[in-house]
């Protein structure tokens, strides 16, 4: 009788170990975030958030800052109010950082002004609360209330990139990034083609994001003046230009205007650029050079913008230096976008001479394979 008993414990106990040996393989296969590793996103409705993607493997593990922004009159030193809601976005409170981040998004609905002038100071803040569908919406409102003005523009769209991407978002992100790689300021070019090919990893293949790294860092042939060489891989890619130039009004308002006024050409050529009408582009910020007047800032931005259509009109970074290149060198070049009585054809030559361009060194190669 003892035997029995002794050989039933024997048999329960094995089967206990079996149980257990099996539910701990089974909690150990599991995901972080269900098997209890880490805790579950939840957003301010308590609606889990989905796991954002790594950025594709043919850039950086992550999406590099911007780094230092300038470029145009948006702030770049932030006021008290915006390092107060700069500090808060960065607070390890979530409470405190949920309420920075409902004031920012409620600045898209009623203080544009605000948003636009506030994201060049709060964009790494923003990025890194990881509430990135809720981040992806604040760039259009900003970017259609300062459109005029080259900082909030650039800072705007990439915000909506990164956070697209790093929804894993990428056939979305795509047209987005050929928008920011053909609005962004010349010296930010290498930032942009390596979103781009980050994306194009993801959306096409390796190769095709590789040969459009090469495209980029190859010099184009020669071709005759005004001739507008086929831009490759970055002519696939089509943009929803109404998001961007629904708001405009008949093209030759803007193009070949009566009385051109500064803010309006700069505003309907970035439009322009991010809804892919480089050519009209060119036309308003070539307007935009002779209404600059005196201050030279207005001057280099005007010359610049110039110098962004023809990188979006060639599909060439290499094309949009060469162009600033040439206009510092040769007085008959601009003499036309000079103004009466402002500025001079000397002014257009000192601004081209102080504008950075991108010497392409911040490019990240990409392996084929």
């Amino acid at each position: 009788m003892a035997q029995k008993n002794s050989t039933g414990i024997i048999v329960v106990v094995v089967a206990v170990l079996i149980l257990i040996g099996g539910g701990l393989v089974y909690y150990f296969s599991l995901p972080p975030n269900v098997s209890g590793n880490a805790p579950v996103a939840v957003t301010k409705t308590g609606a889990p958030v989905a796991a954002a993607r790594p950025v594709a493997a043919a850039g950086p593990k992550s999406v590099p800052s911007l780094g230092p922004i300038s470029g145009g009159s948006a702030a770049v030193t932030a006021t008290d109010d915006q390092q107060a809601t700069d500090n808060d976005l960065s607070s390890s409170d979530p409470a405190i950082q949920r309420k920075a981040l409902d004031q920012v998004e409620q600045y898209s609905v009623n203080n544009t002004r605000a948003l636009s002038l506030g994201l060049p100071v709060w964009s790494e803040s923003l990025l890194a609360t990881k509430q990135y569908e809720e981040i992806a919406r604040l760039g259009l409102p900003a970017i259609l209330d300062r459109s005029f003005d080259p900082t909030p523009v650039q800072v705007a769209q990439r915000l909506r990139v990164v956070a697209t991407i790093q929804q894993g978002k990428y056939a979305e992100a795509l047209p987005l990034a050929k928008s920011y790689y053909n609005v962004v300021i010349l010296r930010n070019s290498g930032d942009a083609i390596n979103l781009l090919a980050q994306i194009l990893t993801q959306t096409n293949s390796p190769a095709v994001a590789a040969e459009f790294v090469k495209q980029q860092t190859t010099p184009a042939p020669a071709t005759p003046a005004g001739a507008v060489q086929p831009s490759g891989v970055l002519a696939t890619i089509k943009i929803n230009e109404t998001e961007y130039t629904s708001r405009l009004g008949p093209l030759e308002n803007y193009t070949t205007p009566t009385n051109p006024n500064y803010n309006t050409e700069m505003s309907a050529g970035d439009l322009l650029l991010l809804g892919d009408h480089p050519t009209e582009a060119r036309a308003c910020f070539e307007a935009a050079c002779k209404c600059s007047g005196t201050k030279g800032k207005s001057i280099r931005e005007a010359l610049e913008g110039v110098a962004r259509a023809v990188r979006a009109q060639t599909g060439s970074v290499l094309a949009a230096n060469a162009y600033m290149n040439s206009a510092a060198l040769n007085a008959a070049l601009v003499a036309s976008l000079a103004g009466s009585p402002s500025p001079s054809a000397d002014d257009l030559q000192l601004a081209a001479r102080n504008t950075k361009k991108s010497d392409l060194s911040d490019v990240i190669p990409v392996s084929a394979n």
